[in-house]
């Protein structure tokens, strides 16, 4: 995401995310939801924990990689040193569902994958199965590893039942349990915050970039794989050239941090915001970023092309004044090197 300059926002790929719920799941804080707005409880406890440690990968990319030099000294110096959870390593967890805190009645089940960065932290994706599995709920968060007590999922949408799901996920600890507040606005409500309606213009320049080099991922799975085998011939990518200059290739992923700041003279930092784009073929990303603004957070998704300095994001929720937003978020470059993003707000 850097430009020649190695700051502007050129969207590469990434693919960590943050933290480790090891017992259970969801998010706490209190909610000041709209009028309307309802309130699903639920208790989970956490049944499986997998880590998957990208050491290799992390390391492979320091040196093989198609960033620019000006990009390559954004890399993080700390490298893999005292304790994990390490950008590009992947936490996948768990979960049973009950009604009540005594933990008698199973009503589903859930998954946490959680792609970790920097500091600790990770890009988590949930989903919670509901009814007999019939009703799905999606949401989204950052979390820290050192703090999985308390922290706060942004509701993204659903199927069935919460098909047009907004509004948030907050949990505490309940004993051996987590107990997990659903705050869900009604399908035609506004925002709940003052936000709506509004374009919040915020610049962006980075302060770290880190590649994710998954070559000998991507060898192994050419033969090691489940796919049909007539199936995954006809269907098999060539990957031609180096990952120097024809990268990135599918399975790659960037990891970008940024600072945000209320004009492109950096004068006042108002924020920060965390990049992790996927690569697939043709140097495409799908990128997903969390931008934290005031002590709240806004989510959004879109697809990027690699070193692309104009690109437009879907956002998709938010927290606290965030709460239930929607709109997209439009980035251009701007003077000093920076990034200009346009947060449209609906």
């Amino acid at each position: 995401m850097a430009s020649d300059a190695g700051r502007r926002l050129t969207i590469a790929g990434a693919a960590a995310g943050v933290a480790a719920l090891i017992l259970a799941v969801v998010l706490a804080a209190s909610v000041q939801a709209a009028p309307g707005a309802r309130t699903l409880t639920l208790w989970t406890v956490a049944n499986g924990a997998q880590y998957l440690n990208n050491g290799d990968d992390r390391g492979r990319g320091i040196h093989i990689n198609p960033l620019s030099a000006a990009q390559s000294k954004l890399k993080p110096k700390s490298g893999d040193n005292g304790e994990g959870p390490y950008p590009g390593d992947v936490g996948v967890f768990t979960l049973t569902l009950y009604a009540n805190a005594k933990l008698q009645k199973i009503i589903g089940s859930g998954a946490y994958t959680c792609y970790y960065n920097y500091d600790k932290n990770a890009l988590c994706e949930a989903y919670y199965q509901l009814n007999g599995n019939a009703d799905t709920l999606l949401s989204s968060g950052l979390v820290n590893f050192n703090n999985t007590a308390r922290f706060k999922l942004i509701i993204t949408g659903g199927t069935n039942k919460y098909r047009d799901a907004r509004g948030e996920l907050s949990a505490a600890p309940a004993g051996r349990a987590e107990r997990v507040d659903v705050t869900l606005l009604p399908p035609s409500a506004p925002s709940s915050g003052s936000t709506s309606g509004k374009t919040t213009v915020v610049y962006a320049v980075a302060n770290s970039i880190q590649f994710i080099n998954h070559e000998d991922d991507r060898r192994r799975g050419m033969t090691n794989n489940p796919f049909e085998v007539k199936r995954a011939k006809d269907l098999k990518v060539v990957l031609k050239g180096s990952e120097k200059k024809n990268g990135p290739f599918p399975g790659d992923d960037v990891l970008y941090t940024f600072k945000l700041y209320k004009s492109s003279n950096r004068a006042k930092q108002v924020g920060s915001a965390v990049f992790t784009c996927y690569y697939d073929v043709k140097k495409h990303a799908t990128c997903e970023a969390y931008f934290g603004l005031s002590g709240a957070s806004l989510f959004a998704t879109g697809s990027v092309v690699f070193n692309s300095t104009k690109f437009t994001l879907s956002l998709d929720g938010g927290t606290d004044q965030f709460l239930g937003i929607r709109g997209e978020i439009a980035s251009i470059p701007a003077a000093n090197e920076s990034q200009r993003f346009d947060l449209k707000l609906e």
